[in-house]
């Protein structure tokens, strides 16, 4: 039922308001202020709405931004156009997951003359000013990020609102209400709604709706000014403005969209009928599923059933607990899956084609979520069984998959798929940019819970006995290591036109790029990391690792400042203090930056000496390897293999298509749960 109504809540103490329905219209300003009048108790607010009055959604928002009571804000389905701003007025803003979040410009119609539109034109600009800088108040974003959103018309997931602050807290899916929508009003209803929205043709605007005198509308939209909320909107004085502002546009800009509806379904017939032919099942059968409105991913699941004689499960109903983090995906869905599909989908959310070709990375990703237990970090996440495709011996299945370019036989899927590309590993590209890895490190993968590793800290004692005589017993004490998941992440833009690339190095660069920037954070951080709640402690803080002064050698500037690259003594001192603590092994080696390489190449080991402290990379025998990520002069010696690099199941990328909205490119994003390590500390000196 539209309207207002309010009621107690089950508890007594708090209130159920229900906002149901067209701003201006089911909603409106004078309503809520008949059923607030005189109350202060905490409220909780269902909303749901399309939109409707512009000027009325402020004036409803400022009245709940100085309301006393507390504010839930719940969005019971969609917060649409000016209902979006009403829902900003909340102290918590809920959105389930199955709800959506819309903001755009404010649009209006006019008639008159040159004045008159020149008036009505201004009169939006300050209003989609303060719907600006309201969305700006509660989500901390800047005015220009926001209003990149505004112009896009952008339809917000309940986990992207959060991301973006517009939202407090995502909460479990709702059935989604239906509701009727004047035909043309958005752009960009998502997939979703389509099937629950009844287009109808708009009516004329109530020529009454929110006519009140300028000085009770500046009452309305005004709100004291120690409320950073009701402060968002101060720049709206609507002056001798007595009409309603409809959300609406012009009808050239609906017949476009009509025109472009039509264009897909006849894709999505033609790719039925293309289905239908290669699998045999007839053009009678293409007319059901076109006639029927079914998607292309049930048909293809369809299809896939009657060609195998066997029902396509989802990896849903598949998972098993393996203990390994994998889904159980099988060969052909790992050759299939294409990072791309799934970025293309959340660069542009409303187009169905585009929903249609991440079926398979989208319902992966939602197995991969419900597996762990691990709330969702991004836009989608990358299973493990993707990531460690190539790993030797990370799950039944997993070796020996190739990147096929042909789909191969109908009768295993192969002509039920759109893409089979499958480059590399995500975790294994990673270990190859590491240069901790490069040196030895050990690597624990696919794990799905905190470990922890046991250390003896103390041997048992010895005895010599007498004929007959047990020895006394001893205690071996023992320590752990824990590793428990800490989250690091990395950002970088593509082109739109990138992203609609579909070739097989297309895809191959996106993940080795990602992995890149993944590795290169962890690499620095495992070495120069202070540690803290949310990131790992890196070796040169860890207790118990030894450091040598270097000095005599030769000294060199960087970035200003003077520095000594030691001797060949500091090097061997650097040994020996490993070997005092029973740690050396022949796996030891030597990491250094550039600059370190480049001052023992050219030092020679001592004054009587022929040789070079670092010659066929090595030094006294030891291995030496490179990476800039060592600052100054440090150097580091030790047994790589006493690090334990641990990572957790599954990746999780996300999309903000809206950030650099004005150039086209998409912003990505990629965060990793890992964390790392040192079994023995005493097996690493830093020369310093």
């Amino acid at each position: 039922m539209s309207g207002i109504t309010i009621k107690a809540a089950a508890e007594g103490t708090a209130l159920e308001l229900a906002m149901i329905g067209e701003v201006g219209w089911d909603i409106s300003a004078s309503m809520l202020q008949r059923e607030l009048v005189g109350r202060t108790e905490d409220l909780t607010i269902n909303l749901f709405s399309y939109g409707g009055d512009a000027i009325e959604g402020l004036a409803i928002y400022s009245m709940l931004a100085r309301y006393p009571g507390k504010k839930r804000m719940v969005i019971d389905g969609v917060a649409a156009s000016a209902a979006s701003v009403i829902a900003m007025a909340g102290d918590e803003i809920v959105m389930p997951e199955s709800s959506f979040l819309m903001i755009h410009e404010a649009w209006g119609l006019a008639i008159g003359g040159s004045n008159d539109l020149r008036h009505q034109a201004d009169l939006i600009d300050r209003i989609s000013t303060s719907y600006r800088q309201a969305y700006s108040a509660r989500s901390g974003m800047s005015d220009e990020d926001v209003a990149s959103l505004m112009a896009a018309e952008s339809w917000l997931t309940a986990a992207e609102a959060v991301e973006f602050g517009f939202a407090t807290e995502a909460a479990p899916a709702r059935e989604i209400r239906s509701a009727a929508v004047p035909r043309g009003r958005f752009a960009k209803v998502p997939q979703a709604l389509v099937q629950l929205v009844e287009f109808v043709e708009p009516s004329r605007p109530r020529a009454q709706v929110a006519t009140a005198k300028a000085e009770d509308l500046k009452l309305l939209v005004t709100a004291p000014a120690a409320d950073a909320k009701a402060e968002a909107i101060h720049s709206l004085i609507p002056g001798t403005q007595t009409e309603p502002v409809p959300m609406t546009i012009h009808n050239t800009e609906a017949a476009d969209r009509e025109a472009a509806a039509i264009q897909s379904e006849r894709d999505r017939a033609r790719t039925i009928r293309n289905m239908c032919e290669q699998s045999g099942a007839g053009n009678e059968k293409a007319n059901e599923y076109i006639n029927s409105g079914a998607e292309i991913g049930k048909v293809r699941e369809e299809l896939f059933a009657l060609v195998t004689g066997k029902e396509k499960r989802s990896i849903c109903s598949r998972l098993q607990d393996s203990g390994d983090g994998l889904l159980g995906m099988n060969d052909q869905e790992v050759k299939s899956y294409n990072i791309l599909n799934a970025i293309r989908h959340f660069s542009d959310p409303t187009d169905v084609r585009l929903r249609q070709a991440a079926g398979l990375e989208l319902e992966a990703s939602a197995a991969a979520v419900k597996q762990s237990g691990r709330e969702l970090q991004g836009s989608f996440r990358i299973p493990a069984d993707v990531m460690v495709a190539q790993i030797p011996g990370m799950g039944a299945g997993r070796r020996g998959i190739r990147a096929d370019q042909s789909a191969g036989s109908f009768t295993s899927g192969g002509a039920l798929i759109d893409t089979d590309l499958l480059v590399g590993s995500m975790i294994e590209l990673i270990y190859n940019r590491l240069s901790i890895t490069a040196a030895g490190a050990t690597v624990l993968s696919g794990l799905v819970g905190d470990i922890d590793i046991p250390k003896e800290t103390s041997g048992p004692t010895h005895y010599w006995v007498g004929e007959g005589q047990a020895p006394d017993a001893s205690e071996i004490l023992v320590g752990q290591l824990s590793l428990t998941p800490k989250t690091v992440g990395a950002k970088t833009v593509l082109t739109r036109r990138f992203i609609s690339q579909t070739s097989f190095s297309a895809e191959a660069w996106v993940r080795s790029h990602l992995s890149r920037k993944v590795a290169v954070g962890i690499d620095k951080d495992f070495l120069y990391s202070p540690g803290g709640s949310k990131r790992p402690l890196g070796l040169r803080f860890t207790d118990g690792v030894k450091t040598e002064t270097l000095s005599g050698g030769q000294s060199k500037t960087i970035d200003g400042t003077s520095y000594n690259f030691g001797t060949f003594l500091n090097l061997v001192e650097m040994e020996t203090k490993v070997s005092l603590a029973n740690l050396d092994v022949p796996s030891m080696a030597y990491m250094m930056n550039a600059h370190a390489r480049g001052a023992y190449k050219t030092t020679l080991e001592n004054a009587q000496s022929d040789f070079y402290i670092l010659r066929n990379n090595e030094i006294n025998g030891y291995p030496a390897l490179m990476s800039n990520q060592l600052v100054f002069n440090n150097t580091l010696f030790g047994d790589m293999s006493q690090v334990l690099l641990a990572f957790w199941s599954g990746q999780d990328i996300g999309v903000n298509p809206y950030k650099y909205q004005d150039s086209g490119s998409v912003e990505i994003s990629i965060l990793q749960d890992c964390d790392f390590g040192v079994r023995y500390p005493e097996a690493f000196v830093w020369g310093i």
